[in-house]
């Protein structure tokens, strides 16, 4: 079947006894070693009493935080993202993975910081993921006295996520998806299945990706604009060009600033010849 000569089949046959045999010299040292360890024990009292030796040891046992019911203790933050604004949805913070904890950039703050002073807070909202990191506490800072933010999160949360989201007072949507790697699916029908919308992805991985995605083969037109240093994201950008605006620095805020306006005037477009 592999047509292979009389010779090569020998050196086959020779690479396949050295392997039986380094396995075999390896198998016959660690049995040994394990005898050893056993001092006459069977395997199963060995193993016993080295589980109970080292939960004496090691003190207290980890529990992990239990988690709450995302509806029953944010509901008094529970509402609809509002439909005479365009949702701007912000991807900074809450689509990476948690064993990551990269910084803010200054140029990036800056875009933020001329979003915020320059939209209309009467045309425009913001959306985040719901763990109020990185761009998205800033933004949280920086317009919460003047936009309407709302967080969408998942099913159920830890304790110290849901104290940081009561003490924010932002808006709550629960998604139906039980971790936060699975939101991307909330924004798609919260969202980009429902109205137009404008994404500002800066930082994230593939949950960030994936909403990236969601908003391109949404069924109504979502602006996309991605940072250009956001490896992930700026993959994913590559791969649905034409969909997507790089973002290069702060000056590329007047870009996205078009862009809400367009937005909001097809919603207002859509809205007119819904009422026909």
């Amino acid at each position: 079947l592999l047509d292979l000569s009389f010779d090569e089949m020998k050196q086959m046959k020779s690479a396949e006894e050295k392997v039986l045999k380094k396995g075999m010299k390896a198998f016959v040292e660690k049995s040994a070693s394990f005898e050893k360890l056993l001092n006459g024990e069977s395997p199963q009292k060995y193993l016993d009493r080295q589980i109970r030796e080292r939960a004496k040891s090691s003190g207290e046992i980890f529990i992990a935080p239990q988690k709450l019911e995302s509806e029953v203790c944010l509901k008094n933050q529970i509402r609809e993202i509002p439909s005479g604004k365009v949702p701007v949805v912000l991807l900074g913070g809450s689509f990476n993975s948690s064993e990551r904890s990269p910084r803010k950039k200054e140029n990036l703050c800056k875009l933020l910081l001329k979003l915020v002073n320059t939209l209309d807070p009467q045309k425009a909202c913001f959306v985040i993921g719901n763990r109020l990191t990185l761009y998205e506490r800033y933004l949280y800072e920086i317009a919460r006295d003047k936009f309407e933010i709302i967080a969408i999160v998942p099913t159920r949360i830890t304790p110290y996520e849901a104290s940081r989201l009561k003490r924010s007072g932002v808006g709550i949507r629960v998604s139906i998806e039980p971790t936060r790697m699975g939101l991307y699916k909330s924004f798609a029908y919260e969202i980009f299945k429902r109205r137009p919308s404008v994404v500002i992805a800066l930082d994230g991985n593939s949950a960030g990706a994936n909403t990236i995605q969601e908003a391109k083969n949404g069924k109504r037109e979502a602006r996309i604009f991605v940072y250009r240093r956001a490896r992930a994201l700026y993959a994913k950008a590559r791969m649905i060009q034409g969909y997507v605006s790089v973002i290069e620095d702060d000056k590329s805020v007047e870009n996205i600033m078009q862009s809400v306006k367009k937005v909001y005037n097809q919603m207002k477009v859509l809205d007119s010849q819904m009422n026909l």
